[in-house]
């Protein structure tokens, strides 16, 4: 179980098997909570496991990869907010620390801070798959804060920030540091060399690239002049580069970076020169090489954003006077100004936030989540409140089956279901388990049986409610409208569908359409997709239809309205081609 809470009472776990197959009776089992040890009979090809348990008053949520020793499957209460790091005494209040999570080895990594001496140069680990924490003996060979933390390679890189020794109390006058350093998760150490910085910098934001790179934005450097400059650490030559990079239009300190679905990156918030919010937004390619649009928005005094399926993303704190609609969009109603940002850059007006949650000294920040409904934690004197994006109701909404949030947290992280965020007091870091939602999560059962809402697999991958809505009929999307299937990718798989209306919607296979012109569906109710590798098979009451899809790696999975829209009344996905 989870390190910073307790299991209340004996029960029963049940655990499911997840990998490219169809669920059977094989794929489920369920034995005694605390029966370490027990073998599982799941079938061939079994990647990872989901688990779960129930008791009178908790719901506890767990996942697992397979190895050839087994699978460690950490239990968290859902929606519980448990301490993780009571044997940690590396976090002060005084802050400065970075943290960033590995999906590949399940581990946080906190590192460095504003402690006083050599407190600046500790690091330490939470493992989620046993729950434990520890520190990192000998800590990091440089003292920093305000430093980027980043999964690389097989463990972390930690770069930049600010040697805290050379403050003289004052985090303003620290010198920025020109290194960074590589931490492995194997050893649960850091290299004993630095990786050399063509540029110092800290206060930057840091994002993990398609090719493995990280990639740091912006930032302050000497005298704590903003910088527009990007930097790439390379985890095969551990060599930085600045060539083959563009510029930030705006040099900015404190920037946001989001790598959105389409793999472009979003460069959003920060300060420049004079302490002034950058209202432009920047869109880069996926390798940084360019820039590949830009748009200056009325913004707030601090900005927030993340991404949402198709490429799109939610901005909080900035809307566009052109398109913004219900709400004044100027600096003083900015703060409650909730925007979606098109694929192609257009702002459009979601409902706006409670006037209560809107001021000059509140800071949003926005997380991901793996089915498309990011989290917005708001910071505002003596209080701390978290909600989160329903994409149906266009709104964000109080997340108040979270339990125990505190007044001052901040630092709001999301990975792989989890939630962590950092508190000025002791314990300084919690967690929260909110799904186990993963790429090779069980086969979706019918959906848009019932309303949809925040924790729906399926999303609407469009701003406008014109363009797709859920009504008493089913999934209303026009011929511009789409859904996306969340997190989860399939290989070989059947999509099943109910509709009514003139056209049959069409099924997206990544960006690949089915049913449309270049393959139609054959004529009839109830159309079925079967994909098994490269080979797409099309059925209805008239016949078959065989297709070919560009290659067998596994894919995403979206709806989409045909010529003149359709209404969708039951969609069904198996992982398997036989339709089994």
């Amino acid at each position: 179980m989870g390190a910073g809470c307790e299991l209340s009472e004996p029960s029963v776990v049940e655990i499911d098997a997840l990998g490219d197959f169809a669920a059977s009776p094989r794929t489920s089992e369920a034995f005694d909570a605390t029966a370490a040890g027990t073998e599982l009979g799941f079938p061939e090809g079994t990647a990872a496991v989901a688990a779960r348990l129930q008791t009178s008053s908790e719901s506890w949520l767990g996942t697992g990869s397979v190895t050839e020793a087994g699978a460690d499957v950490s239990m968290w209460p859902r929606n519980v907010a448990c301490p993780i790091d009571r044997s940690l005494d590396i976090l002060t209040a005084a802050g400065g620390d970075a943290l960033g999570f590995s999906a590949d080895a399940r581990t946080l990594l906190i590192a460095g801070g504003l402690g006083p001496g050599g407190e600046g140069a500790r690091a330490g680990t939470v493992n989620l798959a046993t729950g434990s924490a520890e520190e990192v003996d000998g800590g990091m060979l440089v003292a920093r804060a305000f430093a980027s933390v980043t999964p690389f390679g097989d463990g972390f890189i930690v770069a930049g920030g600010v040697d805290p020794r050379g403050s003289g109390g004052d985090p303003t006058r620290a010198p920025p540091v020109a290194s960074a350093e590589i931490f492995r998760t194997d050893s649960r150490a850091f290299d004993r060399d630095v990786v050399t910085l063509s540029q110092a910098r800290a206060r930057h934001a840091a994002v993990r690239l398609d090719n493995g790179e990280t990639l740091l934005v912006g930032g302050t450097g000497e005298n704590n002049t903003p910088l527009a400059t990007l930097e790439a650490i390379s985890p095969e030559t551990n060599a930085s580069r600045i060539v083959d990079l563009t510029v930030l239009s705006t040099p900015r300190s404190n920037p946001q970076v989001v790598r959105l679905d389409d793999g472009r990156l979003l460069v959003a918030g920060g300060f420049d020169s004079v302490g002034e919010t950058v209202s432009e937004f920047e869109w880069l390619t996926a390798d940084g090489a360019r820039r590949v649009d830009a748009r200056r928005f009325v913004t707030a005094s601090s900005v927030a954003v993340a991404g949402l399926p198709g490429g799109a993303a939610l901005a909080v704190g900035a809307c566009d006077p052109v398109t913004a609609s219900g709400l004044a969009c100027d600096p003083a109603s900015a703060s409650r100004h909730v925007s979606y940002l098109t694929r192609t850059g257009q702002a459009v007006s979601m409902q706006p936030l409670p006037a209560a949650l809107a001021c000059d000294d509140c800071r949003p920040e926005l997380a991901g989540a793996v089915n498309g409904a990011p989290w917005l934690l708001i910071r505002r004197p003596g209080a701390a409140t978290l909600l989160r994006f329903d994409p149906w109701q266009r709104a964000m909404v109080q997340a108040e089956s979270v339990q125990a949030l505190d007044p001052s947290a901040q630092k709001l992280v999301e990975f792989a279901g989890h939630l962590v965020w950092r508190t000025s007091s002791a314990p300084f870091l919690r967690l929260v388990r909110y799904s186990t939602r993963n790429a090779l999560s069980r086969d979706v059962g019918r959906l848009l049986i019932a309303q949809p809402d925040a924790e729906s697999p399926i999303v609407p991958a469009a701003a406008l409610v014109d363009e797709v809505e859920f009504t008493g009929q089913g999934l209303k999307l026009s011929a511009t409208g789409q859904a996306v299937v969340t997190t989860t990718r399939y290989r070989d798989v059947t999509v099943e569908l109910e509709y009514t209306g003139m056209s049959p919607p069409l099924i997206l296979l990544d960006e690949t359409r089915f049913g449309g012109v270049d393959c139609p569906w054959p004529r009839g109710p109830s159309p079925r997709l079967q994909r098994r590798g490269r080979s797409v098979t099309l059925s209805a009451e008239s016949g078959v239809r065989e297709c070919e899809f560009a290659d067998s790696a596994p894919v995403a999975i979206s709806i989409a309205g045909g010529a003149s829209g359709s209404v969708v009344r039951s969609l069904r996905l198996r992982r398997s081609a036989d339709g089994s």
